[in-house]
């Protein structure tokens, strides 16, 4: 049994792709408010969660550098210890105060291993 023509061309239109950004979705007068609320939520989450991510990671390497400096290198490691504190104070911000007492948590747990 062959397809008639008609069949392929239907199955063609059939076969469209939809792509819609966030902003676009939210840009629709048809949607309901709590899905553009919604929407709003989803991509503030997100910018924390990157946020909370790229200061965790500026902290480490901020750690690390202050770490390897030379307790003769007065100057910079004040800096550094300042810049760490920052971090750390920007974090708490961000998390309700979540990662200092974490910090407190693995540093007591270090000390009662010793």
């Amino acid at each position: 049994s062959a397809e008639s023509p008609f069949m392929e061309m239907e199955s063609l239109s059939l076969s469209a792709n939809f792509l819609f950004s966030r902003t676009q979705i939210l840009s629709q007068d048809s949607n309901p408010p709590c899905l553009s609320i919604h929407v709003l939520v989803v991509e503030l989450r997100d910018d924390i969660l990157d946020q909370v991510n790229k200061l965790y990671f500026e902290r480490l390497r901020v750690k690390s550098e202050l770490d390897n400096l030379a307790i003769e290198d007065r100057n910079k490691r004040f800096d550094k210890q300042l810049k760490l504190e920052e971090l750390t104070a920007s974090l708490d911000s961000l998390t309700s105060g979540y990662y200092s007492k974490q910090l407190q948590h693995l540093s007591a747990h270090e000390i009662s291993c010793k």
